[in-house]
């Protein structure tokens, strides 16, 4: 079995049809020479890749996988061609796509004058003896800025011109943080160059056109990635090589002085983060792999020092991103490890730097990880001991984990406080026998190994979401459903997202999980417009249930205990043995009694008395909307006043204890009285007035 570790790691199993456990890694050269890597976990099966160009189809290959499931094929492309290709190992397929057309040659061009960015950061395509003068017209036309150029000197850009701010002021440009000495139209541009114009107040002092300039990185970063590549350099040399990158970014680091700088660093970062993410695969020894997350720590620190002297709009999105991936990579690295002895006092450091980055640049307290999976039959996420406690208590929220697969969210809930103190294994593992379940569905399995002893139950549920390739149309004909080890299934409540191919829901429970479509047509839902969708998607999400298959019985009044038990299922409350309620008329062996006792635990009703719930009795529409509201503070929905509403006209019939529920549902939309304009408080509930508010309460849930 193949297996990836990837580390702050939870483990999910997915068997996606669209992957179906094969990657294809392929590598084009100059000379139309094409490689393609197959791995996949498929041993000594039949394999055969199709490569199709715009007019024809090619049969390239045929044979059987190595005893690793990997396999290798290589011809020779034509020039200037776009490629589609297909594998197809025993059945199972993956498409891939590569190119041998040559790629524009371009430059970048940043312009910043005194009040403010006029031109962010913008690709130019260039022509042979282009010089930064010709490429700075070209992208100010294009971009309908005005300018003023005499005799090959910039006088004017977007308005703001020479000698406005004193004698000295006026427009300078750089190329790779360089400031040439003669002029723009003299200096030639050439494929990948930065050219920045900066409107400066003291003839370049201000923007650092006489200190001292920046050392060569990039020949030190050239030279680690040639021995990353290289496949006869050793381990050792690959880090001396990334030492070597570290220590000259080190000794620049005090010249970090302005805007044009840390933007350089950030740069660095982000080839130097991507040279290790490939240098990681061949570095196997305990004290190289430690000696590689301590090289990425100081990269985060470094990361620290640039976000703080940039424009925080110019940089958010490429610190954030280059922050989740650093440390994604460290806490795959540490999980290979995985001795608290060696990596504690790393991960608390590399935590520390992804903090103040967040703190700096992020309106929400959330830290993102971006890793990038392998489609194995096991993805292990390895979460160090006490890094949970140290996340939190730095005032962090959330902490959001994300793959190509899967993403999921921890909370300070979602592990309670002995749990967050150990390491902690999450797992996703990829099913190999089948149920009996619609093709194209999802199957998944969870697991969790705190301090090394397996759990089934989180503290607090958690959100988990997976991509989706298969047909599913809109989000009334998906269900997710839990697989019970008694071979049973359970409905979950999830939302399907259709722009994002994702399906999320929340649980407490670490079991298997599959997806699977389903339509529900009920004929006694005429003359209920406005509740058909809603009754349609809360059945098929298994939150309620038809009388039949084609019978719902709208009019039905609904009991107390029924509306626990809808409003508990939504919310994937789960009731424990130990469960204690009070009521003398809830019988043990009833049905409901678990629904009633995991609402009453979650303080979400209240008995008729303290020894009396009544659960045969019917609701009152006051009632159901007390519940509501207090789900709604619970699960810290947003109570801002979302719109001004013309209050009920039978206000005064609204309980004293009802009022500001009431109030609240109606500013979040949850009720909206009848035709009349009246609410009718004391009203009994019915099948499909509940179910319309608790649809609406569940769209607010997962907005």
């Amino acid at each position: 079995m193949k297996k990836t570790i990837l580390t702050i790691l939870l483990i999910f199993c997915f068997t996606l049809q669209s992957f179906a456990g094969i990657s294809v890694d392929i590598d084009v050269d100059d000379d139309g020479d094409v490689d393609i890597k197959v791995e996949s976990s498929y041993e000594k099966e039949p394999i055969a890749i199709e490569i199709y160009d715009k007019d024809r189809k090619y049969y390239i290959n045929q044979d059987i996988t190595d005893k690793e499931g990997n396999f290798k094929f290589d011809f020779k492309a034509k020039e200037d061609e776009e490629y589609k290709g297909k594998i197809n190992i025993k059945g199972k397929k993956e498409k891939f796509s590569f190119s041998t057309q040559e790629e524009e040659e371009v430059v970048y061009v940043y312009v910043k004058g005194y009040e403010g960015r006029i031109l962010s950061k913008t690709e130019v395509e260039f022509k042979k003896n282009d010089t930064v003068l010709d490429v700075l017209k070209r992208v100010l036309n294009h971009k309908d800025i005005q300018y003023k150029i005499e005799d090959e000197y910039v006088k004017s850009i977007d308005g703001q011109s020479e000698f406005d701010k004193g004698a000295k002021s006026g427009w300078m440009f750089s190329v790779n943080g360089e400031f040439p000495k003669i002029s723009a139209g003299s200096v030639e541009v050439k494929e990948g160059d930065y050219i920045r114009w900066l409107y400066t107040m003291d003839l370049g002092i201000d923007i650092g056109a006489d200190s001292e300039e920046l050392e060569d990185i990039e020949d030190e970063i050239k030279k680690a990635w040639k021995a990353v590549k290289d496949s006869k350099t050793s381990e050792n040399k690959i880090l001396k090589s990334l030492n070597n990158v570290i220590g000259i970014l080190d000794d620049n680091f005090s010249k970090i002085k302005n805007e044009d700088d840390a933007e350089d660093l950030i740069d660095y970062i982000i080839k130097i983060t991507k040279i290790i993410e490939k240098a990681k695969e061949r570095i196997e020894s305990k004290v190289n792999k430690k000696e590689t997350v301590e090289i990425l720590s100081e990269l985060l620190k470094f990361l620290v020092k640039a976000v703080d002297e940039i424009d925080k709009e110019q940089v958010e999105s490429e610190a954030m991103y280059i922050a989740s991936r650093t440390v994604a990579i460290a806490l795959e690295i540490i999980g290979e490890i995985q001795d608290a002895k060696e990596i504690d006092g790393i991960s608390n450091d590399i935590i520390e730097s992804v903090v103040k980055i967040n703190n700096k640049l992020s309106k929400e307290n959330t830290i993102t990880i971006d890793m990038i999976n392998e489609c194995k039959d096991e993805i292990q996420i390895y979460l160090p001991k006490g890094i949970l406690q140290n996340i939190f208590k730095k005032g962090i929220d959330k902490l959001e984990v994300k793959t190509e697969i899967a993403s999921f969210n921890i909370e300070p809930d979602t592990f309670n406080e002995k749990m967050k103190d150990k390491e902690i294994i999450l797992k996703i593992r990829r099913r190999k026998y089948t149920i009996d379940k619609p093709e194209n569905s999802i199957e998944a399995m969870f697991e969790a190994i705190v301090g090394g002893e397996e759990i089934k139950v989180l503290s607090s549920p958690m959100k988990i979401s997976f991509h989706y390739n298969g047909d599913i149309g809109d989000n009334k004909d998906i269900t997710i459903y839990l697989l019970k080890d008694d071979g049973g299934i359970e409905a979950v409540s999830g939302e399907w997202n259709i722009d994002k191919q994702r399906i999320s829901f929340k649980t407490s429970h670490l079991c298997k999980y599959f997806v699977r479509l389903s339509k529900n047509k009920f004929t006694d839902l005429n003359g209920y417009s406005w509740a058909k969708d809603a009754v349609e998607i809360m059945v098929c999400k298994g939150i309620v249930n038809g009388r039949t298959d084609t019978k719902f019985d709208p009019h039905e009044n609904i009991t107390r205990a029924e509306f626990a038990a809808l409003i508990t299922r939504m919310l994937g409350y789960k009731s424990e043995s130990d469960d204690y309620i009070p009521f003398e008329d809830v019988d043990e062996g009833s049905w409901y009694y678990k629904a009633v006792a995991v609402a009453y635990k979650n303080g979400l009703i209240n008995g008729r008395s303290e020894r009396t719930f009544d659960p045969k009795g019917n609701i009152t529409r006051q009632e159901m909307t007390k519940i509501i509201a207090k789900v709604l503070q619970k699960e810290s929905v947003d109570l801002a006043e979302d719109k001004k509403i013309n209050f009920f006209k039978d206000i005064k019939d609204i309980a004293p204890w009802a009022q500001a529920s009431v109030e609240l549902a109606a500013r979040k939309g949850i009720v909206t009285g009848n035709e009349e304009g009246r609410f009718a408080p004391t009203e009994k509930a019915n099948r499909v007035q509940a179910v319309v508010m608790l649809y609406r309460l569940y769209l607010l849930l997962w907005k």
